[in-house]
Protein backbone atom coordinates (compact mmCIF):
# COMPACT_ATOMS: atom_id res chain seq x y z
CA UNK A 1 0.00 0.00 0.00
CA UNK A 2 2.90 2.37 0.73
CA UNK A 3 4.26 2.13 -2.82
CA UNK A 4 0.81 3.00 -4.16
CA UNK A 5 0.69 6.07 -1.94
CA UNK A 6 4.20 7.11 -2.98
CA UNK A 7 3.36 6.55 -6.63
CA UNK A 8 0.21 8.64 -6.31
CA UNK A 9 2.18 11.48 -4.71
CA UNK A 10 4.81 11.38 -7.46
CA UNK A 11 2.18 11.34 -10.22
CA UNK A 12 0.24 14.20 -8.68
CA UNK A 13 3.44 16.17 -8.13
CA UNK A 14 4.54 15.68 -11.73
CA UNK A 15 1.11 16.69 -13.00
CA UNK A 16 1.17 19.87 -10.91
CA UNK A 17 4.72 20.66 -12.05
CA UNK A 18 3.66 20.17 -15.67
CA UNK A 19 0.76 22.58 -15.17
CA UNK A 20 3.04 25.19 -13.60
CA UNK A 21 5.45 24.99 -16.54
CA UNK A 22 2.59 25.52 -18.95
CA UNK A 23 1.30 28.51 -16.98
CA UNK A 24 4.78 29.96 -16.52
CA UNK A 25 4.30 30.60 -12.80
CA UNK A 26 6.71 28.52 -10.71
CA UNK A 27 5.27 29.77 -7.42
CA UNK A 28 1.82 28.58 -8.43
CA UNK A 29 3.35 25.28 -9.53
CA UNK A 30 5.07 24.80 -6.18
CA UNK A 31 1.82 25.54 -4.39
CA UNK A 32 0.02 23.06 -6.64
CA UNK A 33 2.60 20.39 -5.87
CA UNK A 34 2.18 21.01 -2.14
CA UNK A 35 -1.60 20.88 -2.47
CA UNK A 36 -1.36 17.66 -4.49
CA UNK A 37 0.89 16.05 -1.90
CA UNK A 38 -1.43 17.06 0.95
CA UNK A 39 -4.46 15.80 -0.97
CA UNK A 40 -2.75 12.47 -1.70
CA UNK A 41 -1.73 12.08 1.94
CA UNK A 42 -5.25 12.91 3.13
CA UNK A 43 -6.71 10.44 0.65
CA UNK A 44 -4.33 7.71 1.83
CA UNK A 45 -5.14 8.42 5.50
CA UNK A 46 -8.89 8.36 4.80
CA UNK A 47 -8.54 5.08 2.88
CA UNK A 48 -6.49 3.55 5.71
CA UNK A 49 -9.12 4.64 8.23
CA UNK A 50 -11.90 3.00 6.20
CA UNK A 51 -9.98 -0.29 5.95
CA UNK A 52 -9.19 -0.32 9.68
CA UNK A 53 -12.74 0.71 10.57
CA UNK A 54 -14.08 -2.20 8.51
CA UNK A 55 -11.68 -4.49 10.38
CA UNK A 56 -12.82 -3.10 13.74
CA UNK A 57 -16.46 -3.56 12.73
CA UNK A 58 -15.79 -7.20 11.81
CA UNK A 59 -14.07 -7.82 15.15
CA UNK A 60 -16.93 -6.24 17.10
CA UNK A 61 -19.58 -8.13 15.12
CA UNK A 62 -17.81 -11.47 15.66
CA UNK A 63 -16.74 -11.03 19.28
CA UNK A 64 -18.79 -8.34 20.99
CA UNK A 65 -22.32 -7.89 19.70
CA UNK A 66 -23.77 -10.92 21.48
CA UNK A 67 -23.59 -8.74 24.62
CA UNK A 68 -23.10 -5.26 23.14
CA UNK A 69 -25.88 -5.40 20.57
CA UNK A 70 -29.61 -5.36 20.21
CA UNK A 71 -32.11 -3.24 22.11
CA UNK A 72 -30.30 -3.47 25.46
CA UNK A 73 -26.55 -3.55 24.91
CA UNK A 74 -24.40 -4.38 27.92
CA UNK A 75 -23.13 -1.28 29.74
CA UNK A 76 -25.34 0.71 27.34
CA UNK A 77 -22.48 0.41 24.81
CA UNK A 78 -23.69 -0.74 21.40
CA UNK A 79 -20.95 -2.14 19.18
CA UNK A 80 -22.89 -2.98 16.03
CA UNK A 81 -21.19 -1.86 12.84
CA UNK A 82 -23.63 1.00 12.29
CA UNK A 83 -23.09 2.70 15.66
CA UNK A 84 -19.78 1.72 17.27
CA UNK A 85 -17.89 4.83 16.11
CA UNK A 86 -20.36 7.32 17.56
CA UNK A 87 -20.80 5.18 20.68
CA UNK A 88 -17.08 5.21 21.54
CA UNK A 89 -14.95 7.83 19.80
CA UNK A 90 -14.30 10.71 22.16
CA UNK A 91 -16.79 9.43 24.72
CA UNK A 92 -15.89 9.50 28.41
CA UNK A 93 -15.10 6.26 30.17
CA UNK A 94 -17.47 5.52 33.05
CA UNK A 95 -14.97 3.27 34.85
CA UNK A 96 -11.90 5.57 34.75
CA UNK A 97 -12.96 9.20 34.46
CA UNK A 98 -9.54 10.37 33.19
CA UNK A 99 -9.88 8.25 30.05
CA UNK A 100 -12.05 8.17 26.95
CA UNK A 101 -13.52 4.95 25.58
CA UNK A 102 -11.59 5.74 22.39
CA UNK A 103 -9.25 8.70 22.25
CA UNK A 104 -8.25 9.32 18.62
CA UNK A 105 -4.55 8.79 18.11
CA UNK A 106 -4.03 7.42 21.62
CA UNK A 107 -4.56 3.68 22.03
CA UNK A 108 -2.60 3.96 25.28
CA UNK A 109 -5.34 6.27 26.65
CA UNK A 110 -8.30 4.40 25.13
CA UNK A 111 -10.22 2.23 27.58
CA UNK A 112 -11.40 -0.02 24.75
CA UNK A 113 -7.83 -1.12 24.06
CA UNK A 114 -7.09 -1.55 27.76
CA UNK A 115 -10.23 -3.67 28.19
CA UNK A 116 -9.55 -6.07 25.30
CA UNK A 117 -5.83 -6.30 26.12
CA UNK A 118 -6.49 -7.13 29.77
CA UNK A 119 -4.62 -4.12 31.17
CA UNK A 120 -4.34 -4.45 34.97
CA UNK A 121 -5.92 -0.99 35.45
CA UNK A 122 -9.31 -2.01 34.03
CA UNK A 123 -12.39 -2.39 36.18
CA UNK A 124 -14.08 -5.76 35.92
CA UNK A 125 -13.06 -8.45 33.48
CA UNK A 126 -11.11 -8.46 30.27
CA UNK A 127 -13.37 -8.41 27.22
CA UNK A 128 -14.90 -10.22 25.51
CA UNK A 129 -16.41 -11.64 28.66
CA UNK A 130 -17.07 -15.38 28.63
CA UNK A 131 -15.25 -15.88 25.33
CA UNK A 132 -11.67 -16.32 24.19
CA UNK A 133 -9.61 -13.12 24.40
CA UNK A 134 -9.00 -11.25 21.19
CA UNK A 135 -5.81 -12.25 19.41
CA UNK A 136 -2.77 -9.97 19.31
CA UNK A 137 -3.57 -9.30 15.64
CA UNK A 138 -7.15 -8.28 16.45
CA UNK A 139 -5.96 -5.95 19.22
CA UNK A 140 -3.45 -4.46 16.77
CA UNK A 141 -6.24 -3.77 14.25
CA UNK A 142 -8.21 -1.96 16.97
CA UNK A 143 -5.12 -0.03 18.12
CA UNK A 144 -4.25 0.93 14.54
CA UNK A 145 -7.84 2.10 14.03
CA UNK A 146 -7.55 4.34 17.10
CA UNK A 147 -4.31 5.82 15.72
CA UNK A 148 -5.84 6.28 12.26
CA UNK A 149 -8.74 8.27 13.71
CA UNK A 150 -6.36 11.14 14.45
CA UNK A 151 -4.44 10.87 11.17
CA UNK A 152 -7.42 10.96 8.82
CA UNK A 153 -8.66 14.29 7.50
CA UNK A 154 -11.69 15.78 9.22
CA UNK A 155 -13.80 15.40 6.10
CA UNK A 156 -13.34 11.62 5.83
CA UNK A 157 -16.91 11.09 6.97
CA UNK A 158 -18.11 8.77 4.20
CA UNK A 159 -19.35 5.44 5.53
CA UNK A 160 -16.83 2.61 5.60
CA UNK A 161 -17.40 -0.20 3.15
CA UNK A 162 -18.41 -2.46 6.03
CA UNK A 163 -21.45 -0.29 6.56
CA UNK A 164 -19.90 1.20 9.67
CA UNK A 165 -20.08 4.95 9.94
CA UNK A 166 -16.82 6.73 9.42
CA UNK A 167 -15.17 8.38 12.36
CA UNK A 168 -16.11 11.89 13.33
CA UNK A 169 -13.48 14.58 13.06
CA UNK A 170 -10.71 14.03 15.60
CA UNK A 171 -11.47 15.72 18.90
CA UNK A 172 -8.89 17.84 20.64
CA UNK A 173 -8.25 18.05 24.34
CA UNK A 174 -9.03 15.57 27.09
Amino acid sequence: MRWITCAAIVVLGLAALSCSRQSGTPAAGAQSVEQAVVAAADSAAAARLKVLEAGAAAIFEASCTDCHGGDRPSAKLPLESTVFVTAMVGMPCAQIDTLKLVEPGRPDRSYLIMKVAGDPRIKGRRMPKGDDPLTADQIKVLSDWVVALAAAPADSSAPAESGAPAAPAPRTGS
